[in-house]
């Protein structure tokens, strides 16, 4: 019954167009839907790319900038610690260099003092007999030593006994150049025996 009452209604001329009418509203609600559904998809879409696209710059920008920043901190660190390990390094060498010239300066005015003893113990009988020639030639021994300005005796009035002086020597003439002489009136180390170092 009721399968034949649907057939009466769709053979009713009256009721076709309303279900005509229906199945193109029906239609037209469901294509107008659809696109509806299609551009909020695709404004959705859209705007997800562009805030990703924005989100993806102002990280690149980002890590720009902090790559920047390390950079140029590294680079100061770099400068900073070249600075520092040349000046430790200057320190240091000045320091050595301090050191060793303090040493040689040692070690010369010991060798001069055990040089100056030696020429003193063994020039005393000569002093007494005023042997000049061989108290000279004990003087230019002495001379020949690179730690050796000059050296000279006195006797025991405190007289100057030899006048020997190596004057092709560079540092003697610098000190006659500047009119000083080249023999001090001090003594220089020891009685008998004078010796003065470089």
């Amino acid at each position: 019954m009721t399968l034949r009452y649907f057939r009466q209604l769709a053979g009713s001329r009256l009721l076709r167009p309303v279900f005509v009418i229906l199945i193109v509203v029906g239609v037209v609600q469901v294509l107008v839907s659809q696109w509806l559904i299609t551009n909020q998809v695709q404004g959705l879409v859209d705007t997800a790319g562009n805030a990703l696209e924005e989100s993806a710059r102002h990280v690149s920008g980002s890590f720009g900038d902090t790559r920047e920043e390390v950079k140029a901190r590294l680079q100061t660190m770099r400068e900073q610690t070249t600075q520092e390990l040349s000046a430790e390094l200057t320190r240091q060498q000045e320091a050595q260099q301090q050191r060793m010239a303090e040493n040689v300066r040692k070690a010369v005015m010991s060798e001069a003092q055990g040089l100056a003893n030696v020429l003193a113990a063994v020039a005393a009988p000569m002093i007494w007999d005023r042997d000049i020639p061989r108290l000279t030639d004990l003087v230019e021994l002495a001379d020949a030593r690179d730690s050796v300005l000059f050296a000279v005796y006195y006797d025991q009035y405190g007289k100057r006994m030899t006048r020997y002086v190596d004057r092709t020597d560079d540092r003697v003439r610098a000190l006659m150049d500047k009119g000083r002489g080249v023999v001090p009136r001090t003594r220089s180390l020891m009685r008998p025996a004078g010796i003065r170092t470089s």
